[in-house]
């Protein structure tokens, strides 16, 4: 399909596939997991946002070839760190995530308290993830939840909504998402009513660090590592590839840190001047009388509201505002504006939370290193994988069929099984209506009643200048 979704009867039929390569009977190659030795390492010193992501290869319709899935965290310049990656044949599904979650969860580190996963609200990832971990929880990522709200909205609830939604999800204090869930339309509260609000916005969720990622990881990854290429490579060499792509990204991040000479990482920078850009738009600061370190910062909508920001006295703490910034480790606006004014752009830096500076980024990656087994020890892996394909001592990957032959027919119809069991399926006949006797089953030309006007002696039209 164009718009890359997948039918929701969608299933994996072994009819839709060339058995001839697997010879051990009914069993056939399902999918795998890959996990790094430095898994535990990228989960204790990771970011504690983390994402989880599936991305569907070759193929989109009810004959897709494979999916790839990914679940990882981050470093603090927001690369992606892989905990748990891997393919499997067929559409996702609950039961493939479990497998996945599974293996992070296992992973040292990952399931703890405080650790936030972004996730896509339509799929099958939220049961899986509430069933593998214990401490771990989610958060339904911005970017799925517009475009699916999107799916649900008229013309006019479109126009709106995801700026309303963008505003509530960012917005200071569960008050102020109230007020903007009232401002919803009917659709859009009804569509969003089906989630919790924990997992909606950022104000009613403790414990979120920041909403602010790169990408889903699994689209990144998969197309990295296998160059969309998936028909064409067996398991062994999907392996092969993504430990190679892991290492590739590895060494390009730890030669970034290692050269990076400013206080914060570059992307940390990028959000520290969107911050600052923002911050300065705030005109009304005021400091409190009596109370050191507290400022008034007004409202740039509303001239009679006030937002109060006290400055911490502890290195690298944000001001005290927003109810996200003391979890999310960055200043809000308001704490922006205040620091601004009193300390300046150069000293923002001093305001962060230590795991967003460059020092824990270049510790990271000081003293470890992405091995991966000599290239002639790869080369006699691959070869041995081979002769045990050719020997017929090892599975092949099943491959799907193509599609028929041929220009698919204009509007055919609902197809209710696979192009490969029941071929196009029959065009429903259409029913004319008449134009002339509004009757169905025939058109004007065919019409009784216009032959019998036909039939009749019609006078000659007059001259148009007279007798």
């Amino acid at each position: 399909k164009k718009d890359g979704t997948l039918p929701d009867d969608d299933v994996f039929n072994e009819s839709d596939c060339d058995m001839a390569d697997i010879v051990d009977g009914d069993v056939y190659y399902a999918g795998f997991t890959f996990q790094s030795a430095l898994a535990s390492h990228f989960a204790k010193t990771g970011l504690k946002t983390a994402y989880a992501d599936a991305s569907h290869m070759d193929g989109k319709g009810s004959s897709t070839y494979g999916t790839f899935y990914d679940v990882g965290t981050y470093d603090p310049n927001r690369a992606l760190l892989s905990i748990a990656c891997g393919h499997s044949i067929g559409p996702e599904c609950k039961e493939e995530w479990a497998t996945r979650f599974d293996a992070a969860a296992n992973v040292p580190g990952f399931d703890v308290p405080g650790r936030v996963t972004l996730v896509d609200m339509e799929k099958s990832i939220g049961a899986a993830f509430n069933d593998a971990m214990d401490h771990a929880k989610k958060f339904n990522d911005e970017r799925h939840v517009i475009k699916n709200m999107n799916n649900k909205l008229g013309p006019s609830e479109k126009a709106t909504g995801p700026a309303l939604y963008s505003r509530a999800l960012r917005a200071p204090s569960v008050l102020e998402v109230e007020q903007l869930k009232a401002s919803y339309g009917p659709a859009q509260k009804a569509y969003l009513g089906k989630f919790s609000d924990s997992e909606l916005y950022r104000a009613c969720s403790p414990g979120l660090e920041d909403t602010i990622v790169t990408s889903q990881g699994a689209e990144s990854s998969m197309n990295a590592a296998l160059a969309n290429k998936i028909r064409r490579v067996e398991p062994m060499a999907m392996l092969k590839l993504i430990a190679e792509n892991q290492q590739r990204k590895f060494n390009t991040q730890k030669a970034l840190a290692k050269a990076w000479t400013g206080p914060v990482p570059p992307l940390v920078e990028q959000t520290l001047a969107q911050l600052m850009k923002e911050g300065a738009k705030y005109t009304s600061i005021t400091a409190v009388q009596g109370s050191p370190g507290t400022w008034d910062v007004g409202s740039r909508s509303n001239s009679t509201m006030k937002r109060r920001v006290i400055m911490s006295l502890l290195p690298n703490t944000p001001p005290e505002c927003c109810p996200w910034s003391l979890v999310s480790g960055l200043p809000c606006y308001h704490g922006t504006a205040v620091i601004l004014q009193n300390h300046g752009a150069a000293n923002m830096h001093k305001f962060v939370e230590p795991r967003y500076l460059s020092a824990p980024w270049k510790e990271m990656y000081a003293e470890v290193t992405y091995d991966l087994p000599a290239q002639h020890v790869m080369d006699g892996i691959m070869l041995e994988a081979k002769q045990r394909v050719l020997s017929g001592e090892y599975l092949h990957a099943p491959k799907a069929l193509p599609p028929p032959r041929g220009r698919p027919v204009k509007n055919a119809g609902e197809r209710n099984q696979s192009w490969y069991e029941k071929g196009s399926a029959r065009p429903k006949k259409r029913i004319y209506l008449c134009s002339l006797c509004k009757l169905q089953g025939h058109t004007r030309a065919k019409c009784d009643l216009r032959q019998m006007f036909e039939d009749q002696e019609v006078p000659p039209a007059a001259p148009p200048w007279g007798l």
